[in-house]
């Protein structure tokens, strides 16, 4: 079974913003080419941009992240809709199934 195209990418946070501060996208239908001819679609609920320390792309994803480093270590992540004002910007335009990164190491 292939899941639908969804990167998580974690980081230790020391703080989580509060749960007023999570902005959430609207619910869509995910549609991921299968072949030259075919289409999967996966319909996709109410999911964070960026909670407890993770950051959660789908296909077609661009937005920016506001990221506090202390010592080293990731703090805490936020979400960014203008990705000019952001401290990173994440895209994801690959159209693939699934993704996972591992021991992702933060450098300034």
């Amino acid at each position: 079974m292939k899941l639908p195209c969804a990167i998580l990418l974690a980081a230790t946070a020391g703080t989580a913003l509060a749960a007023d501060e999570v902005v959430f996208r609207e619910p869509f239908t995910l549609r991921l080419h299968v072949d030259k001819e075919h289409y999967a679609e996966y319909p996709i609920g109410k999911v964070p941009f960026v909670h407890n320390g993770a950051v959660y792309l789908y296909k077609g994803d661009s937005f920016g992240l506001r990221v506090q480093v202390e010592d080293g270590t990731v703090k805490s992540l936020a979400y960014v809709a203008d990705g000019s004002t952001a401290d990173n910007f994440e895209s994801w335009p690959h159209p693939i199934a699934q993704l996972v990164l591992h021991k992702l190491k933060v450098q300034m």
